[in-house]
């Protein structure tokens, strides 16, 4: 009885460990398109809970930005350093008296459009990004 005890209570806890925890997600998003001659890409960072994204990145976090090409060649995408470094829970975005239901916030997601040329190599790109591991990034 006390080893059928100490199982119930050892698997409840870490039932209660597997549990969701409450932590933004980062998202690196690209869309291809065939519309334009030769292609193109639009890529943007995501921040939050949910995909796409449900809250606004701080420039601050972003250690790299950049997109290879099959042959490993990077462009390092360049953004505005200080970007949503001011956006934080705090704030509470602006009031307007003829929509009084909410609040708007505006803000940065980083979006990059790359055109290829009919020059541009065939093979798989690559996006990438990373970000520094600051504690208390938030506000």
């Amino acid at each position: 009885m006390r080893k059928a005890l100490y199982i119930f209570w050892l698997l409840t806890f870490l039932a209660v460990l597997s549990g969701p925890a409450i932590a933004h997600d980062f998202f690196v998003i690209a869309t291809y398109s065939m519309t334009h001659p030769h292609g193109s890409a639009i890529i943007n960072l995501g921040w939050g809970h949910v995909l796409p994204m449900d809250d606004f990145l701080p420039a601050k976090r972003i250690e790299t930005y950049a997109i290879y090409d099959p042959d490993l060649k990077k462009l390092d995408f360049p953004f505005d350093s200080s970007a949503n470094n001011d956006i934080t829970h705090e704030n509470k975005g602006r009031e307007s008296k003829n929509f009084p239901a909410a609040t708007l916030k505006t803000g940065d997601c980083f979006v990059q459009k790359v055109i290829f040329k009919k020059t541009a190599p065939d093979g798989v790109y690559q996006v990438a990004s990373s970000l520094k591991n600051l504690s208390n990034c938030m506000g």
